[in-house]
């Protein structure tokens, strides 16, 4: 007979996707605030629109999908929140593939030092925030989800659809980290 596994999950792409256009790293950069006060900013903000309740989190194995994880500043504060509220085993399962590499096609993550896939292994980043197990999309599997759309996954592979050179990535990374936006 098998072991029976209940697991409470939550999903928050659409609080998250909220959360981040309400206040991107964009505006951050444009206000010329420096990355630490952008990161309190951010988990003051998670905390201000995430609170789990204790009575349906307290003892149970949380399962909490997110759209992907990046610098983990998020995700950590959500594991610690249901961490605080009771929560017996957090895992983390993001719906995309490990992000290794910068996007220079608009999204603010153009220093690799600020991706933490890029920079650590799955156990490592689990340890980082805090969660039990941090479990990624496959890019083969998300690659064969849209087969038939051209997609772009320079940030999860490393190939950038426009042949963007080693040197033109450090040129815009030292770009940034002369910015004070890094």
């Amino acid at each position: 007979m098998g072991r029976k596994i209940s697991f409470l999950l939550i999903c928050l792409s659409g609080t998250l996707l909220a959360l981040c256009s309400s206040f991107s790293p964009r505006q951050a950069a444009a206000e010329d605030r420096q990355e630490a006060e952008f990161r309190l900013q951010r988990e003051k903000m998670v905390k201000q629109k995430l609170n789990p309740i204790r009575d349906i989190v307290s003892g149970k194995k949380i399962a909490v999908v997110d759209d992907s994880i990046v610098r983990g500043t998020t995700s950590k504060r959500i594991v610690q929140l249901l961490k605080s509220a009771g929560a017996k085993e957090v895992y983390f399962v993001s719906a995309s593939p490990p992000i290794k590499h910068p996007c220079i096609y608009g999204i603010d993550m153009s220093v690799r030092k600020e991706i933490l896939a890029s920079n650590y292994e799955i156990d490592e980043i689990a340890r980082y925030i805090g969660a039990d197990a941090v479990v990624y999309q496959s890019l083969e599997d998300l690659e064969k989800m849209y087969h038939d759309l051209p997609i772009c996954h320079a940030c999860f592979s490393g190939k950038y659809p426009t042949g963007i050179s080693k040197q033109l990535l450090q040129e815009i990374e030292q770009e940034k980290l002369g910015s004070n936006r890094a």
